[in-house]
């Protein structure tokens, strides 16, 4: 595909431990979890050693915590730092590469989050977060033709921290997307786990 750009839009790491939900008491601890985090980030990083990322709601938790405990910010570490990532990765709550707004999603969460994302950003989009939605969605008006990319997420759905969604009919769509010169989005479907 000739890459030259790697954008992660987002949910590098879950931080089960973290959530508001009930925790499973056979999920490993948060230590566990960053310990596996840090060997998967230097992986990716040997592959992928620039990368932009996207801010979202799953690594928003670790901050969350902290101010709900009263504490202030200063006391985080950067996220960065906590996960061993190397210098070229960087993070924004959106990235604007060529006209195409990159960003997490997590402002969208019904069923029209492609048509939100375009009425919002006025722009050819790209957003993850929605497990279960994936591919290109247009869109033309007098003004012009958009697109919206889902990418849908790399999750692994029989993991037992995604247990809440068991009798979901829905399931998670695996894949990625690419944005061709030019401005030509595709969605990789890959096969489910």
């Amino acid at each position: 595909w000739s890459i030259d750009q790697v954008v992660c839009i987002g949910d590098e790491a879950d931080l089960y431990q973290l959530s508001q939900y009930h925790k499973r008491p056979d999920i490993p601890d948060l230590k566990q979890e960053l310990k596996q985090l840090r060997r998967a980030v230097r992986q990716l990083a040997s592959l992928f050693p620039v990368m932009l990322l996207c801010n979202s709601n799953h690594v928003e938790r670790m901050k969350k915590r902290v101010i709900e405990a009263g504490l202030p910010a200063e006391l985080l570490t950067s996220w960065a730092d906590i996960i061993g990532a190397p210098a070229g990765w960087r993070w924004a709550d959106r990235w604007v590469l060529d006209r195409v707004v990159y960003t997490h999603g997590s402002e969208f969460r019904a069923k029209t989050a492609a048509r939100q994302a375009l009425d919002l950003y006025r722009s050819n989009v790209v957003i993850g977060h929605l497990h279960q939605q994936a591919g290109v969605y247009y869109r033309k008006t007098t003004a012009g033709q958009l697109w919206c990319l889902q990418t849908g997420c790399l999750v692994n759905h029989r993991h037992p921290v995604y247990d809440y969604s068991r009798l979901h009919h829905d399931k998670p769509v695996l894949g990625c997307g690419i944005v061709k010169t030019g401005g030509v989005p595709i969605f990789l479907p890959f096969e489910a786990l």
